[in-house]
């Protein structure tokens, strides 16, 4: 659907989050400082907010909130609000005629109610089906189609399904896909510019600050980059290539970098799911990085030096005690409880 608005599109959809929490009955005290804030840092705020209320009253969906409306209309009146006049105004007489204002009348009101119809179905789709998790929390979600995905810590995604493919966009952290076999509908997941295509089989995409990994633990998938498109001379659009993964291999994807595939143990990127975190020749720094994803009380290391360094082993990413009794005992370290967390320094 094509809109028109007198507004950027953030401010548009600021103002349908506001108006979709109100709807929901969602207002508290503190919600309606933080709306009346809202309003009154723009008058493009007002303007937006009106105008997609107006839409929905026109379609006779929307509840009156006494509260609300007296907050819109205070914004209105203040005076670090500048006045705004309607779009497309012009500052003309009034017309005579009864029977021709009646008929504009009308057709303003089935146009309203249009644009109200259409903004429903374009909110709809716009608002994705999002599934989040929290530090420490893990959870597995059931797709329509058959498919699951197992979400770790601090991880977001949002689903967009249609009749030609399956969507995933992997805001941020770590998941375990295990697609249900549709070969009219392919299961595409992106990662920032990473995008991983397959049809059916079970893969593993982790979002680090870094880069973003994907190894295949069943089947086969397609990694898409940006740094893997090709550019031949002639070609007016020439189709981005594929690195082309099987099972048992694995590929990080880093700015400016051609991804090669490599073969990795599955077992150890999908450990996470059983609870337990697997480090081969890790940097303590991503160690560090890694184990706080489970813990409210993040661990930090002061020394450069020892970050560099490479540890192994097997913990539990439900025992943070775990790592700090290792990493004390093999490099001789104090533990100093703060307010901000665990700090480990030499003495």
């Amino acid at each position: 659907m094509q809109r028109n608005l007198s507004y950027n599109e953030q401010i548009g959809d600021e103002a349908t989050e506001w108006f979709v929490r109100f709807c929901e009955q969602e207002v508290d005290s503190a919600t309606c400082g933080q709306f009346d804030s809202w309003l009154r840092a723009s008058p493009e705020h007002v303007r937006a907010y009106l105008e997609i209320s107006a839409f929905w009253q026109a379609a006779n969906t929307m509840t009156r909130n006494v509260e609300i409306d007296s907050l819109v209309q205070r914004a209105r009146a203040s005076s670090n609000i500048i006045p705004l006049e309607p779009v497309g105004e012009k500052h003309s007489p009034p017309k005579k005629g009864f029977p021709r204002r009646r008929g504009v009348a009308v057709a303003a009101c089935v146009l309203l109610t249009g644009l109200a119809v259409g903004f429903v179905s374009w909110w709809q789709l716009a608002r994705l089906p999002t599934y989040a998790t929290r530090i420490g929390e893990q959870r597995t979600i059931s797709l329509k189609d058959g498919s699951t995905v197992a979400l770790n810590a601090g991880t977001r995604v949002e689903i967009r399904f249609t009749e030609a493919a399956r969507f995933v966009d992997l805001v941020a952290g770590q998941a375990l896909f295990h697609v249900a076999k549709d070969p009219s509908r392919p299961f595409i997941v992106t990662s920032g510019s990473t995008r991983v295509r397959a049809v059916g089989t079970q893969f593993d995409v982790y979002q680090k600050t870094t880069g973003t990994v994907v190894t295949v633990v069943e089947g086969r998938v397609s990694v898409f980059t940006p740094t893997a498109e090709t550019n031949t001379p002639g070609v007016a659009s020439a189709q981005p290539a594929a690195v082309l993964l099987s099972a048992g291999q694995q590929v990080t994807v880093v700015p400016h970098e051609v991804p090669l595939a490599k073969h990795a143990n599955a077992a150890v990127a999908t450990a996470w799911t059983a609870g337990k975190l697997v480090f081969e020749s890790t940097p303590l720094s991503e160690v560090i990085e890694e184990v706080n994803r489970y813990n409210r009380r993040p661990l930090s290391i002061d020394d450069p030096q020892l970050l560099r360094l490479h540890i192994s082993g097997t913990f539990s990413t439900t025992d943070s005690a775990q790592i700090t009794r290792f990493l004390t005992q093999r490099f001789g370290l104090v533990v100093y409880d703060t307010d901000e967390g665990i700090r480990l320094a030499h003495d």
